[in-house]
Protein backbone atom coordinates (compact mmCIF):
# COMPACT_ATOMS: atom_id res chain seq x y z
CA UNK A 1 0.00 0.00 0.00
CA UNK A 2 2.92 2.38 0.59
CA UNK A 3 3.44 2.75 -3.17
CA UNK A 4 -0.23 3.54 -3.74
CA UNK A 5 -0.07 6.17 -1.01
CA UNK A 6 3.04 7.72 -2.54
CA UNK A 7 1.40 7.93 -5.95
CA UNK A 8 -1.75 9.55 -4.58
CA UNK A 9 0.23 12.00 -2.44
CA UNK A 10 2.23 13.09 -5.49
CA UNK A 11 -1.01 14.21 -7.10
CA UNK A 12 -1.81 16.55 -4.23
CA UNK A 13 0.14 19.36 -2.62
CA UNK A 14 1.70 18.13 0.62
CA UNK A 15 0.80 21.45 2.21
CA UNK A 16 -2.82 20.92 1.21
CA UNK A 17 -2.78 17.44 2.74
CA UNK A 18 -1.40 18.80 6.02
CA UNK A 19 -4.01 21.54 5.99
CA UNK A 20 -6.84 19.02 5.52
CA UNK A 21 -5.40 16.89 8.31
CA UNK A 22 -5.98 19.83 10.61
CA UNK A 23 -2.44 20.81 11.52
CA UNK A 24 -2.02 24.30 12.95
CA UNK A 25 1.72 23.80 12.96
CA UNK A 26 2.30 23.08 9.27
CA UNK A 27 6.03 22.46 9.68
CA UNK A 28 5.35 19.76 12.24
CA UNK A 29 2.75 18.17 9.99
CA UNK A 30 5.06 18.18 6.97
CA UNK A 31 7.80 16.65 9.09
CA UNK A 32 5.48 13.80 10.12
CA UNK A 33 4.43 13.26 6.52
CA UNK A 34 8.06 13.02 5.39
CA UNK A 35 8.82 10.58 8.20
CA UNK A 36 5.85 8.48 7.18
CA UNK A 37 6.91 8.42 3.52
CA UNK A 38 10.49 7.50 4.40
CA UNK A 39 9.51 4.69 6.78
CA UNK A 40 10.35 1.19 5.58
CA UNK A 41 6.75 -0.03 5.76
CA UNK A 42 3.50 0.56 7.63
CA UNK A 43 4.55 -1.75 10.47
CA UNK A 44 7.75 0.20 11.13
CA UNK A 45 5.76 3.46 11.02
CA UNK A 46 3.18 2.22 13.52
CA UNK A 47 5.96 1.16 15.88
CA UNK A 48 8.11 4.24 15.32
CA UNK A 49 6.82 5.95 18.45
CA UNK A 50 6.27 9.13 16.44
CA UNK A 51 3.79 11.51 18.07
CA UNK A 52 3.62 15.07 16.82
CA UNK A 53 1.18 16.39 19.45
CA UNK A 54 -1.73 15.86 17.08
CA UNK A 55 -1.57 12.29 15.81
CA UNK A 56 -0.12 9.01 16.99
CA UNK A 57 1.14 6.81 14.10
CA UNK A 58 -2.06 4.80 13.54
CA UNK A 59 -4.32 7.88 13.68
CA UNK A 60 -1.98 9.69 11.30
CA UNK A 61 -2.19 6.79 8.84
CA UNK A 62 -5.99 6.55 9.03
CA UNK A 63 -6.50 10.28 8.63
CA UNK A 64 -4.09 10.49 5.72
CA UNK A 65 -5.83 7.59 3.97
CA UNK A 66 -9.22 9.25 4.41
CA UNK A 67 -8.00 12.49 2.86
CA UNK A 68 -6.45 10.82 -0.19
CA UNK A 69 -9.48 8.53 -0.62
CA UNK A 70 -8.10 5.12 0.33
CA UNK A 71 -11.11 2.80 1.00
CA UNK A 72 -11.69 1.95 4.66
CA UNK A 73 -11.61 -1.77 3.91
CA UNK A 74 -8.10 -1.42 2.47
CA UNK A 75 -6.97 0.54 5.52
CA UNK A 76 -8.34 -2.08 7.91
CA UNK A 77 -6.74 -4.84 5.85
CA UNK A 78 -3.34 -3.19 6.14
CA UNK A 79 -3.72 -2.71 9.89
CA UNK A 80 -4.80 -6.33 10.27
CA UNK A 81 -1.70 -7.43 8.36
CA UNK A 82 0.40 -5.41 10.80
CA UNK A 83 -1.26 -7.22 13.71
CA UNK A 84 -0.48 -10.57 12.10
CA UNK A 85 3.13 -9.52 11.58
CA UNK A 86 3.37 -8.38 15.21
CA UNK A 87 2.20 -11.80 16.45
CA UNK A 88 4.66 -13.55 14.18
CA UNK A 89 7.55 -11.35 15.33
CA UNK A 90 6.68 -12.01 18.96
CA UNK A 91 6.63 -15.73 18.24
CA UNK A 92 10.20 -15.74 16.90
CA UNK A 93 11.56 -13.11 19.28
CA UNK A 94 13.66 -15.56 21.28
CA UNK A 95 14.77 -17.88 18.49
CA UNK A 96 18.54 -18.17 18.19
CA UNK A 97 21.36 -20.70 18.09
CA UNK A 98 23.75 -21.27 20.98
CA UNK A 99 27.18 -22.66 20.09
CA UNK A 100 28.14 -25.30 22.63
CA UNK A 101 31.82 -25.91 23.46
CA UNK A 102 31.31 -27.56 26.86
CA UNK A 103 33.24 -24.62 28.24
CA UNK A 104 34.99 -24.86 31.59
CA UNK A 105 36.79 -21.81 32.87
CA UNK A 106 40.38 -22.38 33.95
CA UNK A 107 42.34 -19.15 33.86
CA UNK A 108 40.68 -17.21 31.04
CA UNK A 109 40.32 -13.49 31.87
CA UNK A 110 36.71 -12.83 32.78
CA UNK A 111 36.62 -9.49 30.96
CA UNK A 112 37.90 -11.14 27.79
CA UNK A 113 35.21 -13.81 28.09
CA UNK A 114 32.57 -11.12 28.47
CA UNK A 115 33.85 -9.27 25.41
CA UNK A 116 33.83 -12.45 23.32
CA UNK A 117 30.54 -13.83 24.60
CA UNK A 118 28.55 -12.71 21.56
CA UNK A 119 30.59 -15.10 19.39
CA UNK A 120 28.72 -17.97 21.06
CA UNK A 121 25.40 -16.92 19.57
CA UNK A 122 24.17 -17.15 15.99
CA UNK A 123 21.40 -14.65 15.38
CA UNK A 124 18.95 -15.91 12.79
CA UNK A 125 17.78 -13.33 10.20
CA UNK A 126 14.09 -12.62 10.73
CA UNK A 127 13.27 -13.22 7.09
CA UNK A 128 14.47 -16.79 7.56
CA UNK A 129 11.86 -17.35 10.29
CA UNK A 130 8.86 -15.16 9.49
CA UNK A 131 5.86 -17.12 8.21
CA UNK A 132 8.02 -20.20 7.67
CA UNK A 133 7.02 -23.77 8.47
CA UNK A 134 8.95 -25.71 11.09
CA UNK A 135 10.45 -27.79 8.30
CA UNK A 136 11.74 -24.69 6.52
CA UNK A 137 13.11 -23.23 9.74
CA UNK A 138 14.95 -26.39 10.74
CA UNK A 139 16.44 -26.56 7.26
CA UNK A 140 17.66 -22.98 7.67
CA UNK A 141 19.15 -23.77 11.08
CA UNK A 142 20.94 -26.77 9.60
CA UNK A 143 22.48 -24.60 6.87
CA UNK A 144 23.52 -21.89 9.33
CA UNK A 145 25.16 -24.49 11.57
CA UNK A 146 27.11 -26.13 8.73
CA UNK A 147 28.29 -22.77 7.40
CA UNK A 148 29.28 -21.52 10.84
CA UNK A 149 31.30 -24.62 11.66
CA UNK A 150 33.12 -24.43 8.33
CA UNK A 151 33.82 -20.70 8.56
CA UNK A 152 34.96 -20.88 12.20
CA UNK A 153 37.22 -23.89 11.61
CA UNK A 154 35.32 -25.65 14.38
CA UNK A 155 36.32 -23.42 17.28
CA UNK A 156 35.54 -20.14 19.03
CA UNK A 157 38.31 -17.92 20.31
CA UNK A 158 38.80 -18.54 24.04
CA UNK A 159 35.61 -20.60 24.34
CA UNK A 160 37.12 -23.71 22.76
CA UNK A 161 36.22 -26.36 20.19
CA UNK A 162 32.63 -26.55 19.01
CA UNK A 163 30.82 -29.69 20.16
CA UNK A 164 27.32 -29.01 18.84
CA UNK A 165 24.68 -26.33 18.44
CA UNK A 166 21.50 -25.75 20.45
CA UNK A 167 18.62 -24.04 18.66
CA UNK A 168 15.85 -22.32 20.65
CA UNK A 169 12.59 -22.67 18.74
CA UNK A 170 9.32 -20.73 18.95
CA UNK A 171 7.65 -23.65 20.77
CA UNK A 172 9.87 -22.90 23.82
CA UNK A 173 11.81 -26.10 23.18
CA UNK A 174 15.46 -26.44 22.23
CA UNK A 175 16.85 -28.75 19.57
CA UNK A 176 20.43 -29.90 19.16
CA UNK A 177 22.31 -30.07 15.86
CA UNK A 178 25.70 -31.69 15.33
CA UNK A 179 28.56 -30.01 13.49
CA UNK A 180 27.23 -31.41 10.19
CA UNK A 181 23.89 -29.70 10.66
CA UNK A 182 21.99 -32.85 11.54
CA UNK A 183 19.43 -32.79 14.34
CA UNK A 184 20.47 -35.16 17.12
CA UNK A 185 19.37 -36.37 20.52
CA UNK A 186 21.71 -35.78 23.46
CA UNK A 187 21.62 -37.55 26.81
CA UNK A 188 22.86 -34.59 28.86
CA UNK A 189 21.46 -31.10 29.20
CA UNK A 190 23.46 -28.45 27.38
CA UNK A 191 23.95 -25.52 29.73
CA UNK A 192 24.33 -22.07 28.30
CA UNK A 193 26.87 -20.41 30.57
CA UNK A 194 26.82 -16.63 30.64
CA UNK A 195 29.24 -13.99 31.83
CA UNK A 196 27.71 -11.07 33.70
CA UNK A 197 29.79 -8.11 34.85
CA UNK A 198 28.65 -5.90 37.68
CA UNK A 199 30.46 -2.74 38.71
CA UNK A 200 28.33 -0.99 41.29
CA UNK A 201 26.71 -4.09 42.71
CA UNK A 202 28.25 -6.62 45.07
CA UNK A 203 29.84 -8.80 42.39
CA UNK A 204 31.99 -7.48 39.57
CA UNK A 205 31.47 -10.65 37.51
CA UNK A 206 29.44 -13.81 37.45
CA UNK A 207 29.97 -16.91 35.36
CA UNK A 208 26.87 -19.10 35.43
CA UNK A 209 26.62 -22.65 34.15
Amino acid sequence: MKEILREKIQLISKKEIIKQMGYNNKERGLNSLEKFLSSKNLYSWIHSGNYDFKYAPIEFFKTLCKIINIPDKDVEKELKNCDILEKELNKIKYCYIFINTNFRRVNQPIFALAALQHYRIIAIPKDKLLFKTDKEIFSTVSTLVKNHYKNSSGKILMWGKIVNYKYYHSDDQDYVFDIDGKQIEVSETIFESKVELKIKNKNIFFLSR
